[in-house]
């Protein structure tokens, strides 16, 4: 048997070591199994600029199809959403997420506009 050194030491026997290394080797197989890129920061402000984007193409969507009187379930449209995913590079949101997430910031963009030529 092997003494410990100290009252805390956990003695090392034959069985704790070939169970840690098992659990070594498996945590690098599935490492290397299911390898995903490291985040770098170049990749964190790709993905930030990408958000950004798909922001203003959903407000550009937005404004594009209010101006011209386009009922926004017209989103919903497999054909049209396709062609512009294509085109567009860009996921089509669902006319409820524009309604929920953009309808308040226009109103209020409109509103000022308003008010500073009217009021």
């Amino acid at each position: 048997m092997i003494r410990p050194r100290h009252k805390y030491h956990k003695p090392t026997s034959n069985v704790y070591l070939q169970s840690k290394f098992d659990k070594d080797g498996e945590a690098l197989r599935k490492l290397q199994e299911g390898a995903r890129p490291q985040q770098t920061l170049k990749n964190c402000v790709q993905q930030s600029s990408h958000k950004t984007n798909q922001m203003q193409f959903n407000e550009d969507l937005w404004k594009a199809m209010i101006s011209t009187d386009m009922p926004l379930n017209k989103l919903n449209n497999v054909n049209l959403k396709s062609f512009l995913q294509n085109y567009c590079k860009f996921n089509v949101p669902d006319e409820s997420t524009l309604r929920k997430k953009h309808v308040y910031c226009i109103y209020k963009d409109t509103n000022d506009v308003y008010k500073k030529y009217y009021i």
